[in-house]
C-alpha cells in the first residue's frame, strides 16, 4: 500500500480503494488486471502504440507475457520488439528505463509488419 500523505489543494473527489476492495471486485485476477493497466498507459506514451485502439492494446497487454528477473542478470529473449518495465528497473543502450517506461525495436518492428507503423518517422 502507498504510504502517503494526500492533500487536497484544492475542492477535490478522490477514489481510493485499498487491496480489500480490490480483491473483491477483481479477485484472483488482481495483478493480472493491474499489469495489463500498467502495460495500457505505457502504450499510449509510446507514439508507434498510442494509436492501436483500445481492443487492439486489451489484445497486446493479453497476449505478453509479464516475466521476472533477479538484478545483474541479462535480459535475453529472443527476437524482442518491445520491452516495459512493471516494476524495478533495467539498464538498455547505456541508458536506465524504471517502472513505466518502454523500449521499442522500432525498425523491427515496421519490417516484421511488412509496411509503415503510423507514429514512426521515415
Amino acid at each position: 500500500p502507498m504510504d502517503v500523505t494526500v492533500v487536497a489543494e484544492c475542492s477535490s473527489q478522490v477514489v481510493c480503494a485499498g487491496a480489500s476492495e480490490l480483491r473483491q471486485v477483481l479477485g484472483e485476477d488482481l495483478e493480472p488486471c493491474l499489469q495489463r493497466g500498467a502495460l495500457r498507459a505505457a502504450m499510449k506514451r509510446a507514439p508507434m502504440l498510442a494509436n492501436l485502439s483500445k481492443a487492439q492494446q486489451m489484445r497486446l497487454a493479453d497476449a505478453v507475457t509479464v516475466k521476472t528477473f533477479q538484478p545483474n542478470r541479462a535480459i535475453m529473449v529472443d527476437g524482442i520488439l518491445m520491452l516495459i518495465v512493471l516494476e524495478g528497473s533495467v539498464c538498455a543502450r547505456g541508458m536506465s528505463f524504471e517502472r513505466g517506461d518502454f523500449l521499442l525495436d522500432e525498425a523491427s518492428l515496421q519490417m516484421a509488419s511488412g509496411k509503415d507503423v503510423p507514429g514512426l518517422e521515415g
